[in-house]
């Protein structure tokens, strides 16, 4: 009786067939270790050939390699005919990356027959070639290291003290003048040109006109202005104030100012000013006729009025011709009142 082997779990086996071609010598260690990863996920019976799949994340955990390093050698393993792409990686709906499928080109797929590109290899040299090409830069530097300045920017002090130059930037603070910039006296021309003058002024200040104040003298009253007519109930108007006039002066005159404003609101709401009389052509008692207004012109009739219209006129004919009482009193509507 035949014993049967007691099995020590899954294994991946390398056939001698493809460690004896030149192509598998020609490979890199890290190339032969990716093709053993990828190997291991194929089934026994082989039916998954061509939808073997393994990103290059993955691999680079399970080799302990870069991902950079494995996407090169999976174009090698392509390049030396030991696996071939059967689908491209994109990216799934739910946001994740699907890895590429491969298939091995020693074992068959489907319903085609092993192809062993390996044995085919024509002993070229391997050159990698990136899918898409690196952007330039803007601004490129040496490929070395960014050029300094030959001499330092940044200097240093001896003995680890801070470097400060020998005259101080920030002086100290400047004092206060001893004498004033402001004075609050008046200037020695203002004292000699009299004393009835303002403080700090050096012309008199007069109203322009009764009621007014300018910082002009006021101009002396001419014969013509006895023809104007005082307004009534306002004060006697104070006499012009001259070169020489006094603060008591200046006091009577606000007064005046003060007394003037208060009177005119009250004389306007007591009717003391003369009305405005009206045109001549116009009475005072007759009524102003209003001016005709102008006809407006009629709105121009739209489609959808037309077809309201239209609408009207068949239910009215409707409404004719099924109803003898509404047919006599539409007649008499339109022959009229009889006289």
């Amino acid at each position: 009786m035949k014993r049967k082997r007691q099995s020590k779990g899954p294994y991946v086996g390398i056939p001698k067939a493809i460690m004896a071609t030149p192509a598998w010598r020609a490979m890199t260690p890290e190339a032969r270790l990716l093709w053993i990863e990828l190997r291991g996920w194929l089934r026994n019976d082989g039916l998954n050939n061509g939808k073997v799949r393994l990103s290059c994340r993955d691999g680079a955990d399970a080799i302990g390699l870069h991902k950079d390093t494995i996407a090169h050698r999976f174009v090698k393993l392509e390049h030396f005919g030991f696996l071939r792409k059967t689908a491209e990686g994109f990216l799934g709906s739910d946001g994740r990356g699907i890895a590429a499928k491969y298939r091995f080109t020693d074992l068959a797929y489907g319903t085609h027959p092993p192809t062993r590109d390996f044995e085919k290899w024509d002993r070229t040299p391997f050159v990698y070639l990136p899918r898409r090409p690196g952007r330039k830069k803007q601004k490129p530097v040496l490929s070395r290291r960014t050029p300094c300045p030959t001499a330092q920017d940044i200097r240093k002090a001896g003995n680890g003290g801070a470097v400060c130059p020998t005259a101080q930037d920030i002086r100290a603070v400047p004092r206060c003048p001893t004498a004033p910039d402001i004075s609050r006296l008046p200037s020695p021309a203002v004292g000699q040109r009299g004393k009835d003058k303002d403080q700090g002024s050096s012309t008199a200040r007069a109203p322009v006109q009764a009621g007014d104040a300018g910082s002009s003298p006021a101009p002396d009253a001419k014969a013509d202005d006895s023809s104007r007519t005082p307004l009534q109930g306002a004060p006697a108007a104070p006499p012009a104030a001259t070169n020489g006039a006094s603060a008591q002066r200046r006091e009577e005159l606000m007064a005046y100012v003060a007394n003037v404003t208060e009177e005119q609101p009250k004389q306007l709401d007591q009717g003391a000013l003369a009305p405005v009389q009206a045109a001549p052509d116009v009475k005072p008692d007759q009524p102003v006729p209003a001016p005709n207004p102008e006809p407006v012109p009629p709105r121009p009739m739209l489609p959808r009025d037309r077809q309201r219209e239209e609408q009207r006129r068949r239910n009215l004919e409707a409404l004719l011709r099924n109803d003898p009482v509404a047919r006599k009193v539409f007649e008499a509507q339109i022959r009229g009142p009889v006289h």
